[in-house]
């Protein structure tokens, strides 16, 4: 008699246990879950070795080392000619603009024949102090002062002379007692005055010629003094570049137009080597350094292409700015080149005025460390401010 197997348990539950699930799994899902297991094991363990770099990001801009150079005129004029246009490339000393100046000319003009007339009067002048009566006088002036004086002079000469013979005469007369004391002596004291006034009359003319000659020497030095000043000032009716650069900001001056001293004409941006102004968060000024190095990522370049440019921070301000209403601290830095390049090879040069994202790196940190520093913010209760 043959007995028929029986199962001890019911065939729902046979299906569920572990040697019909182990039955059933093949060798390639085995082996997939072991390399899972063992890569998330390794990965585990990396965190705590893997490190990668911590940036602080900024806007920055790229602009010269060397400021903006305004271009102004430094006298009052009328624009004579204009040789400057936008983004014109100029050299330091190239001609910008020429100013012709206001009354200038006729200023000048009179003041030399006011100095030519001086030099005239003084010429003169001299001969009449040396009382020279060979040498013919240039001016009328004081060819008619020569003559009122030798006519003061003849008519005292003349008075004297007579005086001089009544003298004589009534010195005999006084001698042979003739004539009394008190007469003798009105004659003598006649004769003295006119002596004396005739003295007197050469030493004042010499006096008021020589006073003039200090007047006019005086004056003549002070002229001297403005034709020198205006000789200077015409250096500055010529508007040269005081730098080599770019034209740009040209204010709307065109020939004809009047300008004034100090007045703005036109903005010369430096062609020097260009630097990158970056703008830190005050939170995030005491992290950074001089030397710290730096990648920039220029806006008008896609970074997953063209890569990112480099440099190192020259220059940290001590002050505190605002742009914006917004504080921030100023950054100066280097940039290691002036382009960036393609797989391919083209380059893309940097220019003045470009936007982009500074990256400083502050540090380097384990993912381990990142990843408890995150934690750290999202459960640490102290993080959280009402």
């Amino acid at each position: 008699m043959a007995f028929k197997k029986q199962n001890l348990l019911p065939s729902i539950i046979l299906e569920s246990t572990a040697e019909l699930y182990r039955n059933k799994v093949e060798l390639k899902s085995s082996l997939i879950y072991l390399v899972c297991c063992i890569s998330f094991t390794i990965g585990l363990i990396a965190i705590f070795f893997i490190s990668v770099p911590v940036s602080v990001t900024s806007r920055a801009i790229i602009r010269p080392c060397v400021e903006v150079s305004q271009i102004q005129s430094l006298v009052n004029g009328r624009l004579k000619e204009s040789f400057v246009r936008e983004n014109l490339i100029v050299k330091k000393g190239d001609i910008l603009y020429v100013i012709e100046p206001e009354m200038q000319e006729e200023k000048e003009k009179f003041i030399a024949q006011r100095k030519k007339l001086l030099e005239s009067f003084l010429v003169d002048l001299r001969i009449l102090n040396k009382f020279d009566s060979s040498t013919n006088l240039n001016n009328s002036v004081y060819r008619q002062a020569k003559i009122n004086y030798k006519h003061r002079q003849f008519e005292t000469e003349t008075r004297l002379k007579k005086v001089k013979a009544d003298y004589n005469r009534n010195l005999k007369l006084f001698q042979e007692k003739v004539i009394a004391d008190a007469e003798f002596e009105n004659v003598k004291f006649e004769l003295d005055k006119l002596e004396d006034e005739l003295s007197l009359l050469k030493q004042n003319q010499i006096s008021q010629w020589h006073g003039e000659i200090l007047d006019y020497e005086k004056e003549l030095h002070d002229i001297n003094t403005q034709l020198a000043q205006i000789e200077k000032e015409k250096i500055n009716f010529i508007v040269k570049a005081p730098v080599s650069g770019t034209i740009q900001n040209i204010v709307g001056a065109y020939s004809g137009s009047a300008v004034f001293a100090n007045q703005n004409l036109a903005q010369i941006s430096p062609d020097t080597t260009l630097i990158v102004e970056a703008y830190i968060n005050p939170a995030d000024i005491g992290l950074i350094r001089t030397g710290m190095l730096v990648n920039f990522q220029i806006n008008a370049f896609n970074y997953n292409q063209w890569g990112l440019a480099t440099g190192k921070v020259i220059e940290v301000s001590n002050d505190i700015h605002f742009i914006d209403n917004i504080p921030v601290f100023k950054l100066r830095c280097d940039l290691h080149q002036d382009y960036l390049e393609l797989k391919n090879g083209y380059k893309g040069f940097l220019k003045k005025g470009m936007s982009l994202q500074a990256r400083f790196i502050v540090t380097k940190r384990t993912l381990w460390q990142l990843l408890y520093d995150k934690t750290d913010n999202w459960l640490n209760p102290n993080t959280f401010v009402n």
